[in-house]
């Protein structure tokens, strides 16, 4: 994950000074990924805790995202 972050940042232009990398899990409802190609295709797995996915943003100086994965 973390190569595919700096993959994208090494093609920016114009980096801020300042960037800041998070990442969150987010837990979705237990009938989430029940369309079309099922959960996997929406990036959608199964934890100890249920059903979750898990997002990582890149953020200027601002708070403002530059990118994510």
């Amino acid at each position: 994950m973390w190569e595919r972050i700096f993959v994208q940042l090494a093609g920016v232009e114009g980096v801020p000074d300042k960037l800041f990398i998070d990442s969150s899990r987010i837990k979705v409802h237990r009938t989430a990924g029940g369309a079309k190609g099922g959960a996997l295709a929406h990036g959608i797995g199964i934890a100890k805790g249920g059903r979750n996915t898990k997002l990582h943003a890149v953020c200027d100086e601002k708070g403002r995202p530059t990118s994510s994965c």
